[in-house]
C-alpha cells in the first residue's frame, strides 16, 4: 500500500530512534477494506488500520507522535477523533519496550480504462493537503525538562518540514 510505505519512510526519516536503525520499525495490516461503488468504474479505495511497532523504544512518546501528527495532517486530514490513533506501550522495568501504534489510513486508486486498447491504468492518489500557516523549512521538537538547565527545554527530535 503506497500510503503506508510513505508513512513508514517519513517515520524512519523523522524519529530520532529510527535514524540509522530503520529495522526497529515494523508494520502490518491485519485486515483491510476495499471501498468501491458498483458500476462501470474500477476506481476504488483501500481503508486499513496499520499497526506500527517501534521495537525496543525507550525515548519520549512525543518524538514519535509529533512527526506522525504532522504527516497525518498533510496526507490524512479527514482523520477524526474516532476511531483516531491508538497506542500501547508496555514498560518492563528498565529495559526498552515495544511501542505499538494503530493508525487508520485511507487511500484512493483511480482506474482509467481505454476501451479501444483494453488497457487499464491505475493512479494511486496520495494528495497532500495544504495546512501550514507557518512555512518553516526545518522543525525542532522541544519538551520541558527541569534537568535541561536554564532554558528548561530539551531537544528530542528535528526534521524537515513539509514545505522544505
Amino acid at each position: 500500500m503506497h500510503l503506508l510505505n510513505a508513512l513508514i519512510e517519513h517515520l524512519r526519516r523523522t524519529v530520532p530512534a529510527l535514524q540509522g536503525m530503520p529495522s526497529r520499525l515494523s508494520a502490518q495490516v491485519d485486515e483491510g477494506r476495499l471501498r468501491f461503488a458498483a458500476g462501470a468504474s474500477l476506481s476504488h479505495g483501500y481503508a486499513v488500520t496499520a499497526q506500527l511497532t517501534l521495537h525496543a523504544y525507550d525515548d519520549t512518546l512525543d518524538a514519535v507522535m509529533l512527526p506522525l501528527l504532522a504527516w497525518l495532517a498533510r496526507y490524512q486530514p479527514e482523520l477524526g477523533p474516532e476511531p483516531g490513533l491508538r497506542f500501547s506501550w508496555i514498560f518492563a522495568g528498565e529495559t526498552p519496550a515495544d511501542l505499538r501504534l494503530w493508525v487508520p489510513l485511507e487511500s484512493r486508486v483511480v482506474a482509467t480504462h481505454d476501451c479501444g486498447s483494453g488497457e487499464i491504468t491505475l493512479d494511486h492518489r496520495q494528495p497532500a493537503f495544504a495546512h501550514e500557516t507557518c512555512p518553516a523549512e526545518h522543525w525542532q521538537l522541544l519538551v520541558r525538562d527541569e534537568s535541561a538547565g536554564e532554558e528548561g527545554y530539551r531537544l528530542v527530535a528535528e526534521w524537515d518540514g513539509p514545505l522544505a
